[in-house]
């Protein structure tokens, strides 16, 4: 469900964090084999979906030699054909993305 292109609608912000490498980037890719990617050329982070038993939510995991960062998926819409969705995610540090594909 979050492999591909995504670009961003809005995203609000912890002022206290804001050359955060989420918070800067306009567009996220999420790469089959589970690699994430933006056009800032941060790559080597690697994604993984979770599902938590306490949690309705999923969670997606992000990992790379200095990144550990949890984001919280609050809402995934699609258009009935799959084609369009909208992504809204919430990182423990307070920032959340709107995404569209």
């Amino acid at each position: 469900m979050l492999v591909g292109e995504w670009r961003l609608q809005s995203r609000i912000l912890n002022s206290s964090e804001p050359d955060y490498i989420f918070a800067k980037s306009t567009q996220h890719s999420f790469l089959s084999g589970g690699k994430y990617r933006n056009e800032l050329g941060d790559e080597g982070i690697s994604w993984h979906l979770m599902h938590e038993s306490d949690f309705d939510n999923p969670i997606i995991e992000f990992t790379s030699a200095s990144i550990s960062e949890s984001a919280l998926i609050t809402r995934f819409l699609r258009s009935v054909d799959s084609a369009h969705a909208q992504l809204t995610i919430y990182f423990t540090n307070g920032l959340e993305l709107v995404l569209l594909k």
